[in-house]
């Protein structure tokens, strides 16, 4: 390929690069700013590890207007996010209780959102007796939901 040529495919990359995309707009919705993300694993285990990622995810999180909330990214949940909620349904109960004992006992390996949620207690990883003890006095109500890290 001459230099030339060379030249020719950059300046036409550069020319086709730089022209704006056109968003959908009618029907009263309008949808002119949207991007293609990548995705990701939250919890891909292997023996004594866990690892989560994400690819191209930078508008992650929730978006309003009109009266419509749209949660997005990979890993955004649904609705309301509970220290505690081990099982991600969206209330602290006595399955979220047997999940943590689970962990406890080797029966299921913690995910990233494992870690992040069921300890409750917020002290060093990993899941420990304590987060299961916090979590049964929060749900038999000894101390108030929803649960917080203490203070330091």
């Amino acid at each position: 390929m001459s230099l030339q040529s060379c030249f020719a495919v950059i300046a036409l990359g550069a020319v086709v690069g730089a022209t704006p995309a056109a968003g959908q707009t009618g029907g009263g919705y309008d949808f002119t700013w949207n991007t293609i993300d990548g995705g990701g694993d939250t919890g891909a285990a292997g023996g004594t590890y866990t690892l989560g990622g994400t690819i191209g995810q930078p508008d992650a999180g929730a978006a309003t207007g009109d009266g419509y909330e749209l949660t997005g990214g990979f890993w955004a949940a649904g609705g309301t996010i509970l220290l505690g909620d081990c099982q991600i349904d969206g209330v602290v109960d006595l399955f979220d209780i047997l999940e943590m004992i689970d962990i406890l006992l080797g029966a299921t390996v913690p995910t990233a959102a494992h870690q992040a949620l069921c300890n409750v207690d917020c002290g060093a990883l990993p899941i420990n007796l304590f987060d299961v003890l916090r979590t049964i006095d929060a749900v038999l109500g000894r101390i108030p939901m929803p649960l917080e890290c203490p203070a330091p």
